[in-house]
């Protein structure tokens, strides 16, 4: 965890650094529009985006295996009070593989 975290750490200081000495001004045409900016604007917006796309995504599967989890303990629990009394109930399906 912590590997990860100064690996990040490392990441937004490079992007910094290189955003801040390409300071120039650019313009950006998306669609309709001409936009007049500064690149360190657009570098840092640019990574700031593909952050919280990861964060969303990383979210997204954090919920799903949540609740995986749950299912597999809820399992287990059902297992153990059926253990004396009788058959097993079916097997749990696993994990998915992404």
């Amino acid at each position: 965890m912590q590997i990860a975290l100064v690996l990040a750490l490392i990441i937004a200081i490079a992007v910094a650094v290189f955003a801040i000495q390409n300071a120039a001004s650019v313009v950006v045409s998306v669609l309709f529009w001409n936009i007049e900016t500064s690149l360190v604007i657009l570098v840092l917006g640019s990574a700031l985006a593909g952050a919280l796309v990861s964060a969303l995504l990383a979210g997204v599967r954090w919920v799903r295996l949540s609740k995986e989890l749950r299912a597999c303990r809820r399992r287990i629990r059902e297992m153990e009070a059926a253990e004396a009394s009788g058959p097993l109930p079916p097997p749990c399906s696993g994990p998915r593989q992404p």
